[in-house]
């Protein structure tokens, strides 16, 4: 997949569901400096997150951010 943002770079991600449900993605292009991890978290149908981080030499995960996001109904 291809996020683009708004500044008018971009990456290309791949994505996998793992046996456990979880969604995971990671950055094939650039290269990143760093590995990255990202995954996704489901509450329930309206909420569910995207946590961001690095995972370090010694394969120590680190988070760096969590993005909740909630549906919200179109009125």
């Amino acid at each position: 997949m291809v996020w683009q943002a708004t500044n008018g770079s971009s990456m290309i991600l791949g994505a996998e569901q793992g046996e456990d449900g979880v969604l995971r993605m990671w950055q094939i292009t650039p290269e990143p400096t760093q590995e990255r991890y990202i995954y996704f978290e489901i509450y329930d149908n309206t909420h569910w997150a995207r946590i961001d981080g690095i995972i370090g030499e010694d394969g120590e995960r680190t988070p760096q951010y969590k993005l909740d996001a909630y549906e919200i109904p179109c009125e």
